[in-house]
């Protein structure tokens, strides 16, 4: 109803609408993302994770909430999907992994509270990555938007980044990403495909 009646004026964005709706339930997002009490926020952890010594921010400086979110409804909504089909729902009555605004907004403060640290680390594997294909900078990024199934990625495989032939993978993925610009449009559609199919590729598992 919040969202419905806000037509006039400044619009809120999705995460302006969870900080409401969460704030309901007595959680502070906004203090998750911007700082409290002297302890720097999410965005600012993000923006100088990796910095080079003569750098103020890193490759994650542009890293919205928007961003951050949606690489959390990836991991949501697929998990959804995977209980759904355990519990023997057949094939085309399994709900969508999705990473649009509206499964921003369906996320539920503990799909939120689940998901936000192995995020965050899912990020920070980003920039790492990044760094080892000599991206250093967000200037030098060939897509900001890919920067969200990147994390997604990492934070659902976890230790598996570690292993050489998946890192070979995942490094074949996302250059074939960069010069297929495949991230130049439509980015919400891939994003759930990427989410499905990447991790299930380094398992050795083909897609349909």
């Amino acid at each position: 109803m919040f969202e419905k009646v806000n037509t006039g004026g400044k619009p809120l964005d999705a995460f302006e609408l969870l900080t409401a709706m969460y704030a309901a339930r007595g959680h502070r997002l906004r203090d998750d993302w911007l700082g409290a009490d002297g302890e720097p926020g999410l965005q600012t952890r993000l923006a100088t994770f990796g910095r080079a010594a003569n750098q103020k921010v890193g490759v994650l400086a542009k890293v919205s909430s928007i961003d951050y979110f949606q690489a959390i409804a990836l991991l949501h909504t697929k998990k959804l999907r995977a209980d759904k089909a355990a519990s023997g729902v057949k094939e085309g009555e399994l709900p969508a992994v999705r990473a649009t605004r509206q499964a921003v907004l369906d996320l539920p403060l503990e799909a939120y509270l689940t998901y936000r640290d192995k995020v965050e680390q899912g990020f920070q594997r980003a920039a790492k990555f990044l760094r080892q294909q000599n991206i250093y900078q967000v200037i030098d990024l060939p897509y900001q938007t890919q920067l969200v199934s990147l994390a997604a990625i990492f934070a659902e495989i976890g230790d598996k980044a570690n292993h050489a032939g998946n890192m070979a993978k995942i490094t074949r993925w996302y250059w074939c990403g960069v010069f297929g610009e495949l991230y130049g449009s439509a980015v919400e559609s891939r994003f759930a495909r990427d989410i499905v199919e990447v991790p299930a590729w380094l398992e050795g598992v083909r897609s349909r």
